[in-house]
């Protein structure tokens, strides 16, 4: 006959197969691998994102599969407002957004819940990287009624633990995080690799010394583009008349400049609201000259000139794609005699140089640019 085992067995050995039993899908995951790796830039030391990852798979809904995420956020910080570029897809794929708080603790709490929504994303990283805010908060859920032919009444569904995707529009943005993206239909051109593409368009004063007689002023402008670091662009600068006298006479001769180029910077470094952009700019140079009180006019226009100018931009970031620089800088060319010829007894009477440009002059520059 066999032995029958005792009712307390069955109970030790239900005990210890429920930990079996009850382990969740996303434990199991996080387990064999983790879905997300994030890469946490700071120009704040006490501003880290070492617990940001955690908490974004804490959130996540219990029996979701998640699908790997690859995320980089740069956080800066401009006076008391905390601001930070999010990247986020899978492989070539990625989304921005950008997402400004009062403080480093609302922009980590934003990053996870952006985190792990897209994680929960069934679709494909090029259609929805990161969750779009919603226009509004969708109505509650009515209970359903209870059956008139049962006396068990019905219960009504309750919400999930965490966000999911699926509900995805009707999970606002933290009000103390607030993204200031525009939705992906007016968002700028990007290429395939994730790279920023916007116009840019600069206005500035200049002035200058070994250019032209004396030391000059000008002003001018530029358009071009963003593309991501570098800066390209075409522009005008306008250096009005300076006078250089005519063998210390009364007699003077007019020179005015103009400046017609191209212009590519590089930034090179970063720091909060400033950065550091070296920049070069081939250029074409036209002089034109009059002379002033003497006998016989003098006026012309020289030979184009090659121009190369290199300068040292820097720049600070007033508000959101508006920047004001300073650029100083060297410009070096063909040395540029201006001459003109006085009445004599015995013509043919002999050209006098009035005055010769240095070959090398400084300048120094400031303005500001808008990106858009």
């Amino acid at each position: 006959m066999r032995a029958r085992r005792p009712p307390g067995f069955a109970l030790l050995l239900l005990t210890f197969s429920l930990p079996i039993v009850v382990m969740s899908p996303v434990g199991a995951q996080s387990a064999a691998q983790t879905p997300l790796k994030l890469s946490w830039s700071s120009t704040e030391a006490s501003c880290d994102g070492a617990s940001v990852a955690a908490k974004a798979l804490q959130m996540v809904a219990p029996g979701v599969m998640l699908r790997p995420v690859e995320a980089r956020a740069e956080v800066s910080r401009i006076g008391d407002e905390w601001v930070v570029h999010l990247e986020a897809g899978h492989g070539e794929q990625l989304g921005r957004r950008i997402l400004r708080g009062g403080s480093c603790h609302e922009i980590q709490q934003a990053i996870s819940l952006l985190l792990a929504m897209i994680m929960e994303s069934r679709e494909e990283p090029a259609t929805a990287p990161l969750p779009a805010e919603p226009a509004s908060a969708p109505p509650p859920i009515a209970p359903t009624a209870p059956s008139t032919s049962s006396t068990r009444p019905s219960v009504a569904p309750t919400a999930p633990a965490a966000p999911s995707v699926a509900a995805a529009t009707a999970f606002p943005t933290p009000s103390s995080a607030v993204a200031d993206t525009p939705p992906p239909s007016e968002m700028p051109a990007q290429s395939a690799s994730g790279l920023d593409i916007h116009g840019l368009l600069r206005i500035g004063v200049a002035a200058g010394y070994g250019l032209k007689p004396g030391l000059t002023t000008g002003f001018g402008g530029s358009a071009g583009l963003t593309l991501g670091k570098l800066d390209v662009g075409a522009g005008i600068t306008h250096w009005p008349a300076t006078e250089a006298s005519v063998l210390g006479g009364p007699g003077r001769l007019a020179i005015t400049r103009q400046n017609l180029g191209l212009r590519a910077c590089w930034a090179v470094w970063r720091a909060g609201g400033f950065s550091f952009a070296p920049c070069l700019a081939p250029e074409l140079t036209l002089f034109r000259f009059e002379s002033l009180e003497l006998l016989e006019d003098a006026k012309g226009t020289t030979r184009p000139l090659v121009t190369l100018t290199s300068a040292a931009e820097l720049r600070y970031e007033l508000a959101h794609r508006f920047t004001v620089w300073l650029a100083p800088g060297v410009s070096w060319e063909t040395r540029q005699p201006f001459e003109v010829t006085l009445d004599c007894a015995t013509p043919p009477c002999p050209a006098i140089e009035v005055y010769r440009t240095d070959g090398v002059g400084s300048r120094l520059e400031i303005g500001v640019d808008a990106r858009f």
